[in-house]
C-alpha cells in the first residue's frame, strides 16, 4: 500500500454507497488445495483474475504474491490486473463489472466499502469453504478478521494491519523540558497529563508558534478518544448513534478545549496555510496522531529526532485498526479455486513477501509478524517498533455502515463548527446523533 497517498484517498472516500444502480502458528503455503483437484482435466489450466487498485510503488508486493502462487500451482494461474485511479473509480468499475456479470474472481477491497458490498450481495461467502478446510483462525490476529467474519460467514480475508499511533517530535519535547509518554499502551499518559504536557510544549506566536499536537475532528481521526473514554460513535448493532452520550461528549469537549482554551493545537485557519503533516515535518507540532501508513513520510524527515508512542487514555487504551481485504466476488466463475488462492495469500510464504516489499502493514499471520518484527518500521528503535505491534491488542475497527459516507457528511458538518469554536461540542454531539439516527432509521 502507498504509505501516504493510497490510504489518504481511501479514507477521504470511505463509506461510499454501492447500490445496485451505482455503482500468526503458521499456515503452510497450501499443499495443492482441494479446490484445485478436479478443477480442470489434466493438462488444462484454470485462469483467475485478481484485480486491485494500487500505486506503482505497491506493485512489487502484489506481483510477488501472485507470481509465487503461479510458480507453485501450474493448474490454476492468476492474472494480476492493476486498475489506475482512486478508490472511488475502482469501486465504480467493480460494481459495473458485477452488474455486467463479468466480475474478476478476486479483488482488493477497502474495509469501509465492505458493508455495502455485503448488503448488496456482491461478495461470495467464504465461510463454508473455511469451515470445510478447518482454516486456523487461531493462528491470526483476531482483530484483523473483525470486519470480515460475521457469525459463520466470512466475507473476505484480511490483507494486513494498520493501526493509529502517536508520532512525536522528540526534539520539541526535549526543548520544552517535557518527558516523552511511557511506551506501554496500558500504562501511558491519562487525558489530564496529555493535555497538560501539550500545553507546556506550545510556545511562541504567529507563524513561528509551536504546538503540542494537531487535532482532527473527523470521526475516523477522533473516534479513538471516544473509545478511550468508554464510549462509541454507534451502538454495537450499528442501529443508533451514541455520540450524544456523556463519554463521547467529554471526548469532543477535550479536543475543543485543547485548541481554544489551551492554544495547544492549531486552529483550522492556521491549518489552511500549512497542513498538519507539514506542520509536523517542519517541526512546528510535537505530536501527530496518524496511521502506520505514514512511515514512508516519516522516514524523509530531517533536522530533528522523531519516534512513536501510544495514545493517551482515560477509561482504557484504544486505537483504530484498518484492514483491507481480499474478496471473492459474487458470480466469479471459480469460487473454490479463488478461495484456495486467497487462503495462500495469507499464508507464510505470501506474508513474508509482503514484509519484504513493505506492503500492507503488519502481517495478519502472528508467526510472521513476530519473526519479522526486526525487519519492519525502520528506523525506529526496537522498543518503539514494539509500540506498533502492541497497538493491535488495544485496537478497534471503525463501525462502518453501508451508508457511512452519508453519516460522515452529517457528523462532519457539525464537527467543523466545533473545530471553529462556533458551537459547543455537547450541542454538536446532540445534533449529530439526531441526524445520524435519521439516516439509520432509528
Amino acid at each position: 500500500m502507498q504509505d501516504r497517498i493510497s490510504r489518504r484517498g481511501f479514507l477521504k472516500s470511505a463509506g461510499m454507497v454501492v447500490g445496485a444502480g451505482l455503482l500468526a502458528g503458521c499456515v503452510p503455503a497450501a499443499p495443492a488445495p482441494a479446490a484445485q483437484e478436479g478443477a480442470a482435466p489434466a493438462g488444462e489450466v484454470t485462469n483467475l483474475r485478481f484485480t486491485i487498485v494500487a500505486g506503482m510503488d505497491e506493485m512489487p508486493g502484489w506481483e510477488g504474491i501472485t507470481n509465487a502462487w503461479n510458480e507453485d500451482n501450474a493448474g490454476v494461474q492468476v492474472t494480476l490486473e492493476q486498475l489506475p485511479g482512486s478508490w472511488d473509480e475502482y469501486i465504480q468499475k467493480m460494481t459495473a463489472q458485477l452488474a455486467a456479470g463479468d466480475p474478476p474472481d478476486i479483488g482488493r477491497m477497502g474495509v469501509a466499502y465492505m458493508p455495502a458490498f455485503i448488503q448488496n450481495g456482491q461478495l461470495t461467502d467464504l465461510g463454508p469453504m473455511a469451515e470445510r478446510d478447518a482454516f486456523p483462525y487461531e493462528d491470526y490476529y483476531e482483530n484483523a478478521f473483525e470486519p470480515y467474519k460475521m457469525d459463520s460467514s466470512l466475507w473476505g480475508m484480511p490483507i494486513g494491519i494498520y493501526t493509529m499511533v502517536n508520532y512525536v517530535n522528540k526534539t520539541l519535547f526535549e526543548e520544552a523540558g517535557v518527558e516523552l509518554p511511557p511506551l506501554d499502551w496500558n500504562n501511558t499518559w491519562e487525558w489530564a497529563e496529555f493535555r497538560e504536557k501539550a500545553a507546556q510544549i506550545a510556545s511562541g506566536e504567529g507563524p513561528d508558534k509551536r504546538f503540542g499536537l494537531n487535532i482532527n475532528f473527523f470521526i475516523e481521526r477522533s473516534i479513538q478518544y471516544i473509545w478511550q473514554n468508554g464510549g462509541d460513535f454507534l451502538s454495537a448493532d450499528k442501529t443508533r448513534c451514541t455520540i450524544d452520550e456523556p463519554a463521547a461528549i467529554e471526548a469532543m469537549e477535550l479536543l475543543q478545549a485543547i485548541i481554544w482554551e489551551d492554544g495547544a493545537a492549531p486552529q483550522p485557519a492556521q491549518l489552511q496555510t500549512l497542513p498538519a503533516d507539514e506542520m509536523f515535518r517542519t517541526g512546528r507540532v510535537a505530536m501527530m496522531q496518524e496511521g502506520q501508513w505514514m512511515m514512508g513520510f516519516m522516514r524523509n524527515i530531517e533536522g530533528y529526532e522523531w519516534g512513536v508512542t501510544p495514545f493517551p487514555t482515560k477509561v482504557g487504551p484504544a486505537t483504530e485498526i484498518y484492514v483491507d481485504g481480499y474478496v471473492v466476488f459474487k458470480g466469479a466463475a471459480h469460487p473454490d479455486e479463488s478461495w484456495a488462492v486467497v487462503k495462500s495469500f495469507v499464508g507464510e510464504k505470501a506474508e513474508n513477501i509482503l514484509v519484504d516489499t513493505a506492503l500492507a502493514g503488519i502481517p495478519v499471520l502472528r508467526s510472521v509478524a513476530e519473526a519479522r518484527t526486526p525487519d519492519m518500521f525502520d528506523p525506529l528503535p526496537p522498543e518503539e517498533k514494539q509500540v506498533m505491534f502492541d497497538s493491535i491488542a488495544v485496537s478497534k475497527s471503525v463501525p462502518f455502515t453501508p451508508n457511512w459516507r452519508e453519516l460522515m457528511e452529517a457528523a462532519t458538518a457539525e464537527l467543523d463548527l466545533v473545530a471553529l469554536n462556533d458551537k459547543p461540542a455537547a450541542d454538536a454531539c446532540v445534533t449529530i446523533a439526531e441526524k445520524v439516527n435519521a439516516l439509520l432509521g432509528a
